[in-house]
Order: C-alpha cells, then sequence, then structure tokens
C-alpha cells in the first residue's frame, strides 16, 4: 500500500453560493434515518 495522500482531481474551479457550501458541510442523510422522515414529508406535500 502506498503511504502517499491520494488528491481527487475534478473539473474546476466550480463555483458554489454560499448557501450551498454551507447545505455541504450538514453531511449526508440516509433514508433509514429518523431525521429523514420529516424532510421527506415536505417533500411529498
Amino acid at each position: 500500500m502506498m503511504d502517499e495522500e491520494l488528491i481527487l482531481l475534478s473539473p474546476g474551479p466550480a463555483r458554489t453560493s454560499q448557501r450551498v457550501k454551507n447545505a455541504l458541510l450538514r453531511g449526508d442523510l440516509c433514508h433509514r434515518e429518523p431525521e429523514f422522515t420529516g424532510p421527506l414529508s415536505r417533500i411529498r406535500r
């Protein structure tokens, strides 16, 4: 195994709004977590 740090290279720079950047800080929400129910209900309405 290599001891070097891996770097993800993607096209960019990608400009995003502060709202998007803040949303990315929250982390993922799994559909099996209880916190998923509220947003899903609002989306369905």
